[in-house]
């Protein structure tokens, strides 16, 4: 099969493929963000422009990879703030292959954890100090875990 231009129009199941969830979640999006204005044809045939594909690359990356909330990612793409511009980066490096964002991911050690306890800012999805807590102690029984995993083999 050929391969489309980058500026080319998708279909949804093109859309959906790429961002890697299914058409019904493209439609349900449609309905909670404005942002995103699919052409439509007769028939009610979905085409996505370039620009539309960057706001869903926005919006599955808010939702599925940060955690946020339908609401707090409407707010994230509508305000110029951190977790706004977190998500234009990471849309603009999601073409880069796959390999080389697991090899990123193994030689950092830093953990999503650790980097939300060195921020400053408080963030849209911020967690109580309970909760906190309660994911340190299960984080560290993990890392426990794994190093008596790793010593057994």
């Amino acid at each position: 099969m050929l391969e489309k231009s980058p500026e080319a129009f998708k279909t949804i199941s093109e859309a959906a493929e790429e961002l890697g969830v299914e058409q019904h979640v493209l439609r349900f999006w449609e309905t909670k963000f404005p942002q995103i204005k699919p052409l439509k044809r007769r028939g009610g045939r979905r085409f996505y422009r370039p620009e539309d594909m960057e706001i869903l690359i926005r919006i599955q990356h808010l939702l599925h990879k940060q955690g946020f909330t339908i609401k707090g990612a409407k707010k994230a793409l509508n305000a110029k703030d951190p977790a706004s511009e977190t998500a234009t980066a990471v849309s603009e490096a999601h073409a880069a292959p796959l390999e080389r964002k697991e090899s990123r991911a193994k030689k950092s050690s830093t953990t999503q954890l650790d980097l939300l306890a060195q921020s400053d800012a408080p963030t849209p999805n911020a967690i109580g100090k309970d909760a906190r807590k309660l994911l340190e102690n299960v984080l560290s029984e993990l890392k426990a875990a794994r190093k008596d995993l790793q010593s057994n083999t």
